[in-house]
Formats: structure tokens, sequence, C-alpha cells
């Protein structure tokens, strides 16, 4: 689907052309996850009118289409190159889904904000229903497509679709590149993803890992890791061009669509459109994004009150859909939960308070470790060179610092640190040429090649292969559980008896409130009338 997209915009339109490389990996790699960017804002389109399930249809004519419209243009491939990206990493990484189980996420809003979507056309105040709604990730439309009746193992699937464009990405930088700055960035990342493996309480470093079913933050970590190390190539080279521009704001919306903190990437956007010099005929080109990004806009207002929540200063009081205040209190919830530093605390206080919050001792201790066996490998292996791009590796340097310090401050811990440890890594070197005695040595083919094998091979767990290997041709079957549910003394709806997760039930609340719908037109509006749970 993603290849036929492709052909559709055509090269004509300033996109790369159908199969050809762009940022020096073939676009082919980009095809799954572009088919899930246009299904996702093609949901959100259609919500506005109508519950995605009645695309169900449509979207088996649609993809019959789409699958018939490849034959339009032969497929040039390079067949060793296509049987690894398409069919051994995805291979090796589909064994994720053996005893996999649904994230306490998934039953606390996000199944529940899917059910929502696929059965009902859009929700004016859907987040006083559950004020995580408010969020309503392009992931949640997504997965609204994505399950097979009650089984939910192919929202699984979803997170190892962008596992595999993040090594498949890597696999083209490390293996085919000229650019030096990405070639030895992903080598870096490849070396890190192994010595993940290894540390305290058996390691965990801050490198992507998968997570239990239901969480959008490996998608976010693999679409924000591809933008920020793409532009930051662009800028560290003082290379900008008006076509990758394009599908760098494409990548970026998606990243901005999947969680809040992609709004990061807009500084080097910005940077990028300054240093390119013009943007009236990208202008011209960009319509469409554009387009889908007033529509995104529109959802997030009609949904939770604010252009984008929880950033309290984008949201509208005099809706009456939304409450005075409800953005920072759910901002400072999620500060409060992950430990997040603030400017009344003093340093020692808060470090002492975060590093023995959940696992943050295990992995950034092992992260430490890694960052500096990594920092030692580089300089033994590269050598200095002279940069002509001083201001530029200023701005970089600084925008690492402002990404980092933003982490801190907000939920610093492991999901969203996944985005900080990979930027950390990348940036270790800018300018560097290889020493003489390990030149021959980085690029032999056969010692990549076993690398980027040993760290894909280590990516399921040991437990997922067991059962692999157990029952090989098993489909797993991963049903949400049916708690005990109780009547509000609102009225209307229910809440889970002793719990905050509703898991799968339409009229289901998170917990005992006074909250009733009302109808505008054939809309259903929600107002916030909430009150505290005896």
């Amino acid at each position: 689907m993603g290849r036929s997209i492709v052909i559709i915009l055509d090269s004509r339109k300033g996109l790369p052309a159908v199969d050809e490389n762009i940022f020096g990996v073939n676009i082919y790699i980009f095809y799954p996850v572009l088919s899930l960017f246009a299904l996702g804002n093609l949901a959100v389109l259609i919500n506005f009118f109508q519950p995605t399930n009645s695309i169900y249809p449509y979207f088996w004519v649609l993809s019959l289409f789409l699958i018939i419209l490849n034959f339009k243009k032969k497929l040039k491939i390079n067949r060793l190159d296509f049987i690894i990206t398409n069919f051994l990493v995805p291979s090796i990484l589909s064994v994720s889904s053996y005893k996999v189980w649904l994230h306490y996420d998934a039953g606390l809003y996000h199944l529940n904000n899917q059910l929502w979507i696929s059965s009902h056309k859009i929700i004016f105040g859907l987040g006083n229903v559950n004020m995580w709604f408010s969020w309503s990730s392009i992931y949640e439309y997504i997965s609204s497509l994505f399950w097979l009746n009650d089984n939910l193992i192919f929202l699984h699937f979803l997170n190892i679709i962008f596992f595999t464009l993040f090594f498949n990405f890597v696999y083209f930088q490390v293996i085919q590149n000229k650019n030096k700055f990405l070639k030895y960035s992903s080598l870096n990342i490849i070396l890190f993803s192994i010595l993940d493996n290894f540390g305290i309480n058996g390691g965990g470093n801050g490198f992507l890992f998968f997570q239990t079913i239901g969480k959008p933050d490996l998608a976010f970590a693999v679409i924000f890791y591809i933008s920020f190390i793409l532009l930051i190539d662009s800028i560290a080279k003082n290379n900008f061009s008006s076509n990758e521009l394009i599908l760098l704001f494409y990548i970026s919306l998606f990243s901005i669509q999947l969680k809040a903190f992609g709004f990061y990437l807009v500084p080097l956007l910005i940077f990028y459109v300054y240093k390119l010099g013009t943007f009236k005929n990208v202008f011209k080109k960009t319509k469409l994004l554009s387009f889908l990004s007033l529509s995104w806009v529109a959802k997030n207002i009609v949904i939770s009150g604010c252009i984008q929540f929880p950033f309290d200063f984008t949201c509208f009081d005099s809706l009456s859909w939304y409450s005075r205040g409800r953005a920072n209190i759910a901002s400072a919830g999620i500060a409060a939960e992950h430990v997040a530093f603030t400017f009344d605390q003093q340093i020692n206080d808060w470090f002492a308070q975060w590093i023995e919050h959940s696992k943050n001792f295990q992995i950034y201790t092992n992260f430490i470790i890694s960052f500096l066996l990594l920092f030692l490998f580089n300089l033994l292996v590269f050598k200095n060179k002279k940069s002509e791009t001083i201001n530029s590796q200023k701005f970089i340097y600084t925008y690492g610092f402002l990404l980092f310090f933003s982490w801190l401050t907000t939920a610093p811990n492991a999901r969203f640190g996944m985005i900080v440890c990979l930027a950390a890594i990348s940036l270790l070197r800018f300018t560097f040429d290889e020493k003489s005695f390990f030149k021959i040595l980085i690029n032999k083919k056969i010692i990549i090649y076993s690398l980027f094998s040993i760290s894909i091979l280590l990516t399921p767990r040991f437990y997922a292969y067991q059962e692999f290997f157990n029952n090989p041709f098993l489909l797993s079957d991963v049903k949400a559980p049916i708690p005990i549910y109780l009547p509000t003394t609102g009225g209307w709806g229910v809440y889970p008896e002793n719990d905050n997760r509703c898991w799968v039930r339409i009229d289901c609340l998170d917990q005992n409130k006074k909250i009733f719908p009302e109808n505008i037109s054939s809309y259903i509006l929600f107002k916030s009338e909430i009150f505290d749970s005896k």
C-alpha cells in the first residue's frame, strides 16, 4: 500500500520516486509506515463523520486497488537487501509476539479510546469521559483498524512494523551509505543495542525495547529518531534540499501525531527552513500537509478543548467541554508520577529520589557504562576532523541540551528516555575520519552483517524464543480481561470495581463521577461535571 501511495504522488510532486534512494536508504523501507500514516490520517478524517468500523468494506476494496496499482511500476531491488529488510528482519522481530501481554495503560485508556473511535464518530469532550483520551494519538486511530474480533495480537504487530523500519534504516546506513556521520552513528547504535543485553540486573541501557501491547512509545521513538538524525545530518553538513525537507515535514508531522513530544523537532525544522533560504516553493508542495495538520488540530479541539493537550496555554476555557486547568492537572500528574525535576527542588534531593524510582538506577547506570564504552571505542577508531560548520554544531549541541532538559522536566522515565539515549549515542562524534588501522576492519561487510544480526536476534526476549520453538505455528491469543463494573452515582455509565482500568467497555468511566452525554444534532457532547468518589 505504501509503494502505491508513492506511485500516486510521483516524483514530479517533489517527493522521492518509487523504489529510489532517499537519505542514503531505499525508500521501500518506509512503505509500511507510510501506509500506516495514510491509514491513520484517513481514519481521523472519516471519524469526523463516521466511526472507523464503517470503512472496513471500503478498506478492503482500497487495499486491493493499491495492491494492483503496484504493477504499474516494475520493482527495482537488490535481492539480498530486499530479503534482509523485508523477510529476515521482520521474521526475527515477530518472535516477540509469543507470550506478549497487554500493558497497564491499554486497560486504563488505550483500548477504550480505540473502541470509541471504531464505534462512534468524533465525540465532543471525549476527554471528560477519561482524561487520558485527551491525548488521542494517531496510534489509536491506526490501532482501531487492527482489532481481530476480541484478539488484540495485531496491535503488537504495529510495533513490529516500526521496529522493522528502525533496523532497516540502520542497516542501509551502515552497509551502503557513504555519509560518514549517518554510517558511524548507526554503527554506534548497533553496538549500543548489543550492550543493552548486558549490565546491572541483566541489562537494559535505554535502547529501544518492545513494550507490552497498547503503547505507542516505541513507534514514536523510531519516527522521532529518524526525523532527528536526518535533520541533524543536514544541519551538520550544511546541506539543505527542498525535496528532502518535504519528506522531513511529513515524518515530523507523524511524530507529533504520535506524541506531543514530537514538537521538539520544530526547532530543527525552523533552522532547516532558515538555512534553506526559501519556503515559497516548498509551501506550494505541502498543501496536503497543511490540510492534515489543520484536521489534526480540529480533532484535538473537539476531543479535548485544546490545540494540543496537555499544554494549557493552547486550551480554550470558553468551550463548554473544557474545564479550566485540566491540562495543568494532567501534566502535573505525569511529572509527579515519573519524578520530573522542578525548579523548587534541590537538584541533589531530586536526583536521589529519581534514581531510586522504578528502574532508573538499573537503566541509566547501564546507559552511562554503555556510553563510556562507546566513547572509548570512538576515540580508538576515529580521529577528529576539522569542521567547517562550527555554528551548526553549536546549534545542534544546544538543541541536544534542550531535548535532555525537556525530558528531565516532563517525564524522565525509560519509555520517553529512549529518544534521549539514542540521540546521545548518535551525537558521540560529528566530524571524524577512520584511523588507518581500523579503516579496513570497519568496512568489512562480514563484520557489520554479524553485528547487525546479533543486534536483531537479541531484541526478542528469551521466553519468546522458548514459546516460539514450543508452538511455532500458534498465533498468540491476547484478550482483554472483564472486570466487575459498578453503576456510577451520576446515572450514566459504569466504573470498574477497585480499579481504574475499564479495558473494553464503551460506557465505562475510569472513576465514579457525574457526567452526562448531550446530543447536538447527530453528535454527542460530554461536559465536565466531575466529583470525587467516596
